[in-house]
């Protein structure tokens, strides 16, 4: 799978502010942002069951994708929205 520079910093974005393994975020299709959120909340709960660690919640996990894409494409987080195309607004 080919990935622009925008998309892997995006994934390198959420593996820092979460601590998560951003390469396998990418073993996952994405297409939307909503493809995202769901791969790091897959990663997130994984990992809070392998610790036993309190995870975040949902809404906390999807402030941090949106900012994380919001950050890297300079694009206002009003104007991204969960259905909003990776291929659209990756480099």
């Amino acid at each position: 799978m080919i990935m622009g520079m925008d998309l892997i910093e995006i994934g390198m974005e959420i593996g820092e502010r979460l601590g998560i393994d951003d390469e396998k975020l990418f073993l996952d299709h994405h297409e939307t942002v909503q493809d995202l959120y769901f791969s790091t909340c897959r990663l997130l709960n994984e990992q809070s069951e392998q610790h036993q660690a309190k995870s975040l919640s949902k809404p906390e996990i999807n402030t941090v994708v949106m900012a994380s894409v919001s950050k890297v494409t300079g694009i206002p987080e009003a104007e991204i929205s969960s259905r909003t195309l990776l291929r659209d607004i990756c480099d």
